[in-house]
């Protein structure tokens, strides 16, 4: 019977979102030179989001969230043999003292410094001290060879984040911020018949230094109304309004009265957030250039894996090398 690739793809799914009773079956995702790894391994990585994803999703929904969580796991898995067989092809070494130290930081960290203590705690996960620290000088190897090949030479120059801030600074440009407050008078409502006396009523308060809050609390038909007629920040006001807006400073209140619609707006500009492309000032050098550098070390990171796939054989059981 030929399995087509959707066929496959498929079986995998299915393999992928086993139950977790299933995973005692021990079957094989994929082989990495002579290391095999197993759904057993890929469950026990991912256990713990695994439960958090039953608890937000359900159905066909779930089983999606859960083999696309393996499978990015399973990916992950893979990568790291394939670093770490380049680490011994290398026949580089982690440092007898790097391991020790970082055992002891472990010991200290799990079990406050108690040795014995903690070859409890790994007896109790059928574990010896002999195979976590294999598994220590493992994952030390792996990290090794991965910041080597991210942030050897790796250095963004001053010039380099200059030259970036000016091909993107128009994408960095932010958009201003008005914080506004209103008095809103509909032209239908209880003020109906008598807007205009009603808005000459509230100018002269202004004018003799009432508060706004204050008059809106008493004369605003809007819903903000009990909050002094508050509008909070707001990025885009309706044009007309911004128009008005545009003129004011910080504190100030337009006596002429904005339409809109079937209402009348008395408008204060509470505050004023200017937005536009932000200068380059040393902090935002500094950010620039950490987001550069950040972008440099996963760009070689994902090289080195491609390499790394090319150099050593590797078989998934959905098909893929």
């Amino acid at each position: 019977m030929k399995h087509t690739p959707k066929l496959i793809a498929t079986l995998l799914l299915l393999l992928l979102t086993s139950l977790h009773a299933q995973v005692g079956n021990d079957a094989f995702l994929a082989i990495v030179g002579d290391k095999v790894i197993t759904l057993f391994e890929v469950v026990q990585n991912t256990f713990m989001d695994e439960q958090k994803l039953r608890n937000e999703y359900v159905g066909r929904e779930l089983e999606n969230k859960i083999a696309d969580l393996r499978r990015r796991t399973l990916d992950y898995l893979i990568e790291r043999e394939l670093c770490y067989k380049e680490f011994k092809a290398l026949k580089a070494q982690v440092p007898t003292d790097y391991l020790q130290n970082r055992l002891n930081e472990i010991i200290e960290e799990r079990a406050n410094g108690n040795i014995t203590l903690f070859e409890e705690a790994l007896h109790k996960q059928n574990m010896t001290m002999k195979e976590f620290k294999d598994q220590l000088e493992k994952d030390l190897a792996i990290y090794m060879l991965v910041t080597d090949r991210r942030t050897r030479g790796n250095t963004i120059s001053d010039n380099q984040v200059i030259a970036y801030y000016e091909k993107e600074k128009d994408s960095m440009a932010t958009p201003s911020s008005y914080h506004l407050a209103v008095i809103q008078l509909r032209k239908a409502g209880k003020y109906a018949g008598k807007l205009d006396e009603t808005v000459a009523e509230i100018i002269g308060q202004i004018k003799d230094g009432v508060p706004f809050e204050e008059l809106a609390a008493k004369y605003s038909e809007g819903s903000n109304a009990e909050k002094g007629g508050d509008m909070d920040w707001m990025e885009k006001p309706h044009p007309t309004l911004l128009e008005t807006v545009n003129k004011l400073q910080p504190g100030q209140i337009c006596t002429k009265p904005v339409e809109l619609g079937s209402s009348l707006f008395l408008v204060k500009l509470i505050d004023l957030k200017k937005g536009g492309v932000p200068d380059l000032t040393p902090e935002l050098l500094e950010k620039l250039r950490s987001k550069l550098t950040k972008e440099e070390e996963d760009r070689r990171y994902k090289e080195l894996i491609r390499e790394l796939y090319m150099k050593y054989p590797v078989t998934r059981m959905d098909g893929t090398k």
